[in-house]
């Protein structure tokens, strides 16, 4: 759970970068690609703790089939 649920506060771009250890462009992009769910106010945007879960759990998924792939794969090349 971040920070943001934690509290059940709107979290902004920057608050919610320094919770999940990342670069504020990497929550830029997850909005633009409408991975993460945020809505405008005035210059900037605001995340809300459903949203920010909701986008953690997509992630988490999302990385968990790319190792399932990877690992048939090495399995594949091992056996040839």
């Amino acid at each position: 759970m971040n920070e943001c649920a934690a509290l059940n506060v709107y979290c902004t771009v920057d608050q919610l970068a320094d919770v999940w250890r990342c670069e504020p462009g990497v929550i830029y992009r997850l909005i633009r690609q409408g991975k993460l769910r945020a809505f405008k106010l005035g210059v900037g945007y605001r995340i809300s703790p459903a949203a920010a879960a909701e986008c953690e759990a997509l992630l988490s998924a999302e990385s968990a089939e790319r190792i399932k792939r990877r690992k048939r794969k090495n399995d594949a090349d091992s056996e040839e």
